[in-house]
């Protein structure tokens, strides 16, 4: 018997059937919620086991976004501890003297917390699907502002893949002959520090159909 067929066979003002059907969607919608199929042989369950298997998911999804939640505010004070070590670092430099900017050389690496936060980005970003969007983008936001007052900025272009700024990670067919070797898609943005890039765009590039 399918779930079509069990629903309908469910259906009816008996106090019974009616639990048992509201155990059978609430199995299901917990299911759902954890990523996850039916239980094997669900219909077949009574109501009683059917309310103990929604129980059990239920709380599988309630450890998972605990685990996501902590792991977003580990992010957060770890960004958090770095903007202000960063802010240390420059508080404990020499002010510029008067000709300072015509003699000072140029920097040829930047400073060493620019790289912890991109790896700090991917990780959030990583989170999107499994943690409150406004948490992750808060967490975004913020670090793209530590990222900026290091001088670094986002790499997230469109039209044509660039070799010296793009790197491609995978192909998509298209039939359009205008849109082959173009970005398809922007997996992770890029980054460029001065004249530098840190990193490439990783992104998805279109090819032609049957290549």
């Amino acid at each position: 018997m399918g779930w079509l067929d069990f629903f309908r066979s469910l259906r009816g003002d008996r106090p019974a059937e009616s639990a048992r059907l509201l155990a059978f969607e609430t199995t299901l919608q917990a299911a759902e919620l954890a990523g996850e199929g039916g239980p094997p042989g669900l219909e077949q369950m009574s109501t009683p086991s059917m309310l103990h298997a929604a129980r059990g998911l239920l709380v599988t999804v309630n450890e998972r976004q605990r685990a996501d939640t902590q792991r977003a505010e580990a992010l957060r004070v770890e960004l958090a501890r770095l903007r202000a070590e960063n802010a240390a670092l420059r508080r404990r430099l020499p002010a510029p003297g008067p000709e300072a900017d015509e003699e000072e050389p140029a920097e040829v690496e930047p400073p060493p917390i620019v790289h912890t936060l991109i790896d700090i980005s991917d990780r959030v970003a990583g989170l999107r699907d499994s943690v409150e969007p406004a948490v992750t983008r808060w967490l975004l936001d913020r670090i793209t502002e530590a990222l900026a007052d290091a001088g670094v900025s986002a790499i997230r272009e469109e039209g044509a893949v660039d070799t010296t700024r793009h790197a491609v990670l995978g192909v998509r067919a298209t039939a359009d002959p205008e849109l082959v070797d173009r970005i398809a898609e922007t997996v992770r943005p890029g980054y460029r520090w001065n004249d530098q890039v840190l990193r490439p765009q990783q992104v998805i590039a279109y090819v032609e159909d049957g290549r």
